[in-house]
């Protein structure tokens, strides 16, 4: 029967091919805008699962009104309202502030050169966001200004070698 099916399709196909064609490509792109729909929704609802207690985190964002009178959606928020959320929200158990900063190129002793975005964040930043740390303690960030937490990547391009200790 499955024979006998496949046999009438191609006839059909063979005796109106730019028609055929139309609908398997009509078909394929259909399937293909399904399932990049399908793989961002699921990003989109995953894309915390990699923390503890990731289903717990929420992010505030601001909306401001652009002077061409676009509205604009953006992840800064003043550093103040950590406290403020704190303190007037009671369902808020604990809030922590990230400042995304700028590229910057940095030079190496042996004068390698290369760029890397600054981010700034505060001290419970590491109780909200489980990150590998390699070397050092995360939470001692903020015992002196000068502090920095380095990726991975960066460490490697600026050619350290991390002793794996945490």
């Amino acid at each position: 029967m499955l024979r006998h099916y496949i046999k009438v399709a191609l006839r059909l196909i063979r005796r109106s091919l730019l028609f055929s064609s139309i609908n398997l490509m009509g078909f394929v792109l259909g399937l293909t805008a399904a399932f990049l729909i399908y793989l961002w929704v699921v990003d989109e609802l995953t894309h915390d699962d990699c923390f503890r207690d990731g289903n717990r985190i929420y992010r505030v964002t601001e909306l401001r009104r652009e002077a061409g009178g676009e509205i604009k959606e953006s992840p800064r928020l003043p550093r103040t309202l950590t406290t403020t959320f704190r303190q007037k929200f009671p369902q808020v158990e604990d809030a922590t502030a990230i400042k995304y900063g700028d590229r910057h190129s940095y030079e190496t002793e042996d004068g390698k050169k290369m760029t890397a975005t600054e981010t700034y964040v505060d001290s419970t930043f590491f109780r909200f966001f489980t990150f590998p740390v390699v070397e050092g303690n995360p939470q001692r960030i903020n015992d002196n200004p000068g502090n920095v937490v380095v990726s991975t990547e960066l460490a490697r391009k600026f050619g350290a070698r991390p002793s794996g200790r945490s």
